[in-house]
């Protein structure tokens, strides 16, 4: 398994290309060609000669990847960790997904993986305390979006961790704000440095479509939370849902029209 980790990482990793007046011989490099099929049924060769390397402690390979959101890589590798499941080959999956995410943050299938390893393949040694690792993996989520924040893998993260471990959206109302605003209202209210809810980078596209999104869900569970008035949530989400479909997101007009459809029937009940 070692070797086949080995493999994947090296196919997976992004490396910069070569200089183009760097000539080399091709036909050593070419690879067979893609039929499409993964075929994960039997567990791959261990070999017999090779002692166990540390599958994230590798030499960049030559030739810069050629699909770093292969789906087939992914889950071929997910295989593996979760056949073999031995603590050498879990170990630097988050620093191998951190590095593929410093790459392209917007690589759904390295976010993805960063779910499995941290929420749906069991719990490894230092990781007992769960709401420890929910509070890293919000923050981590919360970092990325500040620097790119129309990024739907990442919102779709954060959303992910906050179903699974139960944290409720309200939580989030404080981070979520400024990213609703436009870019001028979110200057002038980033006086005050909170080092728990990062601002939008100073060249992020705002309003964020994705953030008034989630604002919306934020008051329809404050509508069903009794904290606040029922009536003045379900108001603003609706208003929040009108924004998506007139300004902020047009191409999903149908959607925003059925979720207010949605916050109607709640709003005569």
């Amino acid at each position: 398994p070692y070797a086949e980790l080995a493999f994947i990482t090296k196919s997976l990793r992004p490396v910069p290309a070569q200089p183009e007046d760097d000539e080399e011989d091709e036909s050593e490099d070419e690879q067979p060609a893609d039929t499409g099929v993964c075929d994960n049924t039997k567990p791959p060769p261990t070999p017999k000669t090779q002692a166990p390397a540390q599958p994230q402690k590798l030499a960049t390979p030559a030739k810069p990847s050629v699909d770093t959101k292969n789906y087939h890589t992914w889950a071929y590798r997910q295989w593996l960790l979760a056949e073999f499941n031995s603590p050498e080959l879990w170990a630097g999956e988050l620093d191998f997904v951190d590095e593929m995410l410093r790459h392209d943050v917007r690589n759904n299938s390295a976010w993805h993986h960063r779910f499995f390893v941290t929420f749906e393949s069991g719990i490894r040694e230092g990781e007992e305390d769960r709401q420890a690792v929910a509070r890293r993996e919000i923050d981590y989520a919360k970092d990325k979006i500040s620097y790119v924040p129309n990024n739907a893998s990442a919102w779709n993260y954060l959303r992910g961790v906050l179903r699974i471990t139960q944290t409720p959206f309200t939580e989030l109302e404080t981070f979520v704000v400024p990213y609703t605003l436009s870019r001028a209202s979110a200057s002038e209210s980033e006086d005050a440095i909170d080092l728990e809810n990062p601002r939008p980078s100073a060249t992020a596209e705002l309003p964020c479509a994705l953030a008034i999104e989630l604002l919306a869900d934020i008051s329809l569970e404050k509508a069903t939370s009794g904290d606040q008035s029922a009536t003045d949530c379900l108001k603003k989400a609706d208003e929040l849902f009108v924004s998506l479909a007139t300004e902020h997101d047009t191409i999903r007009r149908k959607y925003w029209e059925y979720r207010r459809n949605k916050v109607k029937k709640q709003q005569e009940a």
